[in-house]
């Protein structure tokens, strides 16, 4: 295409010459010949002078191609920085999840733990309180047979009246049975004996029933004690652990970040021309950040975002990211069946900018589940 110019103008001179030739063949001898060679040289210096100017031309190309070599060069250089920013928050991402998982579960286990010694609290009071039952049961009973006791006492104190008067009865018949007297004498001292060393008997064995209800009575007040305090210990673990929770609620609701998840539910999902794909089935929206389809940063700082679309059947379906009213990505699905594409960015944003899906054009998504759209708060 450069050189063009050069063999048309020496198209044109060849030409020239052999029409000259030509004329001087045609010419009357007598007439003088044309300055041919003149007009050779002028219309060499027109060809030379084009040959140089494309030979500048040809230069400039060059140095335009090296040029864009370069800015090619550093084009590929920054790509390769991006994608690794991008590597580098994914994890950064994935360690923040990880972090958050840990401590959820974390405090699950405390207040498992809280809730099963709680429990265990619960039961051993229910077997206290058992164990008091029989000790009144038991109290009850000695209760009782103190009573018996005290009966048989008065029985005894009846029959040993019974008995003196029979002794005053004997003595003032002594004098005319001596003898008779002798032997109820005996007996009564026998009788006596036997009184005395049973009253004695009952008096021991109150004693230390009464003793034994006392160690009783004051191993279970030393249990009951050291249960209030096990109750008091868990009661003041369990405080503690729901002013961390409390206080990890406020400091998470505090800093504003948000964070959202959401499916598309409807099975065939029709979208018509640049009209929004609204996710329905909202799973996670810590913060309120997302709404109807769009999400909008409540503060300022580093997004990301991840969406999954997958096509209808045999359908294809291409879809556009779009921030505050312009195209920042585009999402291409296609295939035999139920083919999907996704597309993750990790974006700055300030307070009350937004971002959301739509179609490019109209055309059905596969939902139940299978598209999906994920949005959180960096840093």
């Amino acid at each position: 295409m450069c050189l063009f110019p050069f063999f048309f103008i020496f198209g044109l001179g060849l030409s020239n010459i052999n029409g000259a030739v030509l004329e001087s063949k045609t010419l009357p001898a007598d007439q003088p010949q044309p300055d041919t060679i003149a007009q050779l040289e002028a219309r060499l210096d027109v060809m030379m002078l084009a040959i140089s100017n494309q030979k500048y031309e040809n230069a400039a190309l060059k140095l335009d191609l090296a040029s864009l070599k370069d800015e090619n060069t550093i084009f590929k250089a920054n790509i390769t920085s991006l994608q690794n920013e991008k590597i580098v928050l994914e994890q950064n991402v994935l360690d923040l999840m990880t972090r958050e998982e840990q401590l959820n579960n974390s405090l699950q286990s405390y207040i498992t733990s809280s809730v099963q010694n709680n429990v265990e609290f619960r039961k051993k009071m229910s077997l206290i309180e058992s164990e008091a039952t029989v000790m009144k049961q038991d109290m009850i009973y000695l209760n009782q047979e103190a009573l018996q006791a005290k009966q048989e006492d008065k029985d005894m104190e009846q029959q040993l009246s019974h008995v003196n008067n029979t002794i005053d009865y004997i003595e003032n018949k002594m004098k005319d049975v001596s003898e008779k007297c002798t032997q109820l004498s005996g007996e009564i001292v026998r009788n006596v004996s036997r009184i005395g060393d049973r009253i004695q008997a009952v008096d021991i064995k109150h004693t230390s029933t009464e003793s034994t209800l006392s160690s009783k009575l004051q191993s279970a007040q030393q249990s009951l004690s050291s249960l209030n305090q096990n109750y008091n210990s868990l009661a003041s673990t369990y405080s503690t652990l729901n002013q961390r929770y409390s206080s990890l609620s406020s400091q998470m609701s505090s800093s504003g970040r948000c964070a959202a998840f959401a499916t598309l539910s409807e099975y065939k999902h029709y979208t018509a021309l640049h009209g929004r794909i609204v996710f329905d089935r909202v799973k996670e929206n810590h913060g309120s950040c997302y709404s109807n389809g769009v999400f909008t940063a409540s503060t300022h700082g580093f997004y990301y975002f991840s969406w999954v679309v997958y096509s209808y059947e045999d359908t294809r379906i291409t879809s556009e990211v779009i921030k505050n009213g312009y195209i920042i990505g585009q999402i291409y699905a296609s295939g035999s069946y139920d083919n999907g594409a996704s597309l993750s960015i990790a974006i700055e944003l300030y307070q009350g900018q937004q971002i959301y899906l739509r179609s490019k054009d109209s055309g059905y998504v596969y939902g139940n589940d299978f598209s999906s759209f994920s949005g959180c708060q960096i840093f």
